[in-house]
């Protein structure tokens, strides 16, 4: 035969193991949350990274392009003084 304070639990012993499960929950959502965070925050500096990368290439390209029109409209001058020596 059961008696009643065989089976009853202690006052307050499932409100406490809800209260803890819900600490457990907010700490875990806390931790996705921050992870998330961090997540964004690499690819973000992945990005940013990449974007000067880009710039930098975007810089050089710029210089060599100057430079080749540069030899190339001395080039067409040179080319010119001969013809126009030629002729003369």
């Amino acid at each position: 035969m059961l008696r009643q304070h065989d089976t009853a639990e202690p006052t307050g012993h499932g409100f406490r193991e809800f209260l803890y499960q819900l600490i457990v929950e907010l700490v875990v959502a806390q931790l996705n949350k921050r992870y998330i965070e961090l997540t964004g925050q690499d690819i973000e500096q992945a990005v940013f990274v990449h974007i000067a990368k880009i710039r930098q290439r975007l810089a050089k390209l710029a210089t060599g392009t100057l430079l080749l029109a540069q030899g190339r409209h001395q080039l067409l001058l040179s080319d010119n003084v001969i013809l126009n020596q030629q002729v003369a």
